[in-house]
């Protein structure tokens, strides 16, 4: 069992040519501040509406509090 409230494991996501998320692996364990920082079409965004479900990644997984954000 994942006690993580936010997980990523080796989520990539592309847009036509452009790849948005390449690989990504986040844990973030309960009770921890966390900051998600970067520069402008790092992929920041996509990662919100992937673990969000608005978004569905092209490879790998995401969850939060244990559920899957993909249907």
């Amino acid at each position: 069992m994942n006690k993580s409230v936010i997980s990523l494991q080796n989520v990539s996501k592309s847009y036509r040519q452009t790849q948005a998320l390449d690989g990504v692996s986040l844990e973030v364990p309960p009770g921890t501040v966390f900051a998600l920082l970067g520069e402008n079409g790092a992929g920041k965004t996509t990662m919100i509406r992937i673990l969000t479900g608005f978004l569905k990644a092209d490879q790998g997984s995401a969850t939060v509090l244990g559920q899957a954000c993909a249907k």
